[in-house]
């Protein structure tokens, strides 16, 4: 097997947009007229070549998400929900496969109203992270996030929080910050979670918008296989990347966006199942002396489409 040192780390400008966070979205019910309930989507990436050495990879992810919030009480929403992701690519320029990887993640929400302008979000996140070619105690991570929420009028809010999760490499804490706008005539709309998320969209009609969107996300995953090679290792796999998109609004609820989009800072990395780090909180790694045991792939233009379906709180 080839052994290649690390590269150099990207400044800590950078890296705070690569955050390792995986989490299905997650913000208040409370001063949102409406959230997503279900979503399909595919992202495509053809072509993309190796840091180094000669080679090419097509990189594509498919995923659908559901949630369902119930209304328990006056002042509280119980959110039920589940993700489902399978990626795919080379992980090597010597390999002649590509490998596919899979989540599986059930969670559980609870968004509660602690008074005027404060409310909470607390999510529950176990899942199952791994090539599925076999199955261990290292395929199963268990997650957590919450927010708290304050509401300073009907149309903006404000965000502070954190996320926390075992992944392959070890710990990790993220802290969170965000807020919400909405314009008086809700035509402008901008939501953002620092670092890991943000979009800002305009309504150009009752059935088009346009707009922009970023994720940082990432997460690793259990490797039985990788190539040829049976043993212990793990691909941490993240990247940042930023969109255009048209979202058009077909049915009553029912909507497609297209999107256009650059990747940065994509990191595909394997390593030995026992090459940790002691925390990682957001973007630093403590005591990170982990062995890179192959070549990442360039950075590349995206497309990704989604079918969405959008519910009313009001009706929930």
């Amino acid at each position: 097997m080839t052994f290649y040192s690390k590269r150099l780390l990207p400044s800590i400008g950078v890296r705070l947009l690569i955050i390792i966070l995986f989490i299905c979205p997650i913000s208040s019910a409370f001063g949102q007229e409406s959230i997503e309930l279900f979503q399909l989507y595919g992202q495509f990436s053809p072509n993309v070549e190796f840091e180094e050495g000669t080679g090419q990879s097509d990189v594509n992810e498919f995923g659908v998400r559901f949630r369902r919030p119930f209304k328990i009480g006056e002042k509280s929403y119980l959110v039920p929900g589940i993700f489902m992701e399978q990626l795919d690519s080379r992980l090597s320029s010597e390999h002649s496969k590509n490998t596919f990887v899979y989540t599986i993640s059930p969670r559980i929400g609870l968004q509660t109203k602690h008074s005027e302008k404060w409310s909470g979000s607390y999510l529950l996140i176990p899942r199952i992270s791994s090539d599925l070619s076999g199955f261990d105690s290292d395929d199963l991570q268990l997650g957590g996030l919450f927010l708290l929420n304050y509401t300073k009028s009907s149309n903006k809010k404000y965000q502070v929080g954190a996320y926390y999760n075992t992944e392959l490499f070890g710990p990790v804490i993220l802290p969170l910050f965000g807020f919400y706008y909405i314009s008086e005539n809700k035509k402008f709309e901008a939501d953002v979670l620092a670092p890991v998320a943000m979009d800002i969209n305009y309504e150009l009609s009752t059935k088009v918008k346009v707009g922009i969107s970023f994720w940082a996300k990432g997460s690793t995953f259990n490797l039985h296989d990788y190539g040829e090679d049976e043993g212990s290792y793990y691909l941490e796999k993240r990247s940042a990347d930023l969109f255009s998109y048209v979202d058009y609004s077909f049915s009553k609820g029912w909507a497609m966006q297209v999107m256009l989009g650059q990747s940065f800072s994509r990191i595909y990395e394997v390593y030995a199942g026992g090459d940790k780090v002691d925390l990682a909180i957001g973007p630093i790694k403590v005591d990170d002396d982990r062995m890179l045991l192959n070549i990442d792939l360039k950075d590349s233009i995206l497309l990704k489409f989604k079918l969405i379906y959008r519910i009313s709180l009001t009706k929930t």
